[in-house]
């Protein structure tokens, strides 16, 4: 959590996050030891789009956002299944460029 004192007093506050690339022998294993703990979510996803995810919920999931005095919550960072398809495409895109050089 950040606490700007500066005229717009803004709190900001986080979850752990964490994105990262595993090979998909590990991620059973992986999923197997993070299922243990309620208290994480998880997003898996590979090229073709076979999504796993232990969150039941369609809605969004808020991993950061910020408070000001007075005002509603501004600027969250969500997760959530139907934008992590969306990025998907472009993630993939970019390793396989990034691989090719």
């Amino acid at each position: 959590m950040r606490n700007y004192n500066g005229d717009d007093k803004l709190i900001e506050i986080r979850q752990a996050y964490l994105e990262f690339f595993v090979a998909p022998q590990q991620l059973t294993m992986l999923i197997e030891h993070i299922s243990r703990d309620p208290n994480i979510t998880y997003y898996a996803i590979n090229k073709h789009g076979d999504l796993r995810t232990n969150n039941t919920s369609e809605g969004p999931n808020a991993v950061t956002w910020g408070v000001f005095p007075g005002k509603e919550i501004i600027q969250p960072t969500i997760v959530e299944a139907v934008s992590f398809m969306a990025w998907k495409v472009t993630c993939f895109a970019t390793t396989h460029v990034c691989r090719r050089r």
